[in-house]
């Protein structure tokens, strides 16, 4: 295990809920200052693609429905929805 991973689990044992949460806004912060458009985008997607799973790893599929309903109008205010394609983000139709 790295150094940071360590720091990183005793900051989690430490800090309080609404303390790590912030800290956690702080330093994605920071880690964004020094990205272009390109890099944000492929940084965004490898966060999501190893946070998001372990995130949900304990919660079941009521708590899942009413986080994602709860996240929808975050959703809807800061993406630009008339211009997604969901069709084939989902596969398209028939799935």
């Amino acid at each position: 295990m790295s150094w940071q991973t360590h720091a990183l689990r005793i900051a989690v044992r430490v800090l309080g809920r609404d303390a790590l949460a912030a800290g956690v806004g702080e330093a994605l912060a920071q880690a964004m200052a020094g990205l272009d458009r390109p890099q944000r985008v492929a940084f965004l997607q490898d966060l999501a693609t190893r946070g998001l799973t372990p995130a949900l790893a304990e919660l079941d599929r009521a708590d899942r429905a009413r986080l994602m309903n709860d996240l929808l109008p975050l959703v809807a205010q800061e993406f630009p929805l008339d211009e997604l394609d969901l069709l084939s983000a989902f596969g398209g139709a028939g799935t």
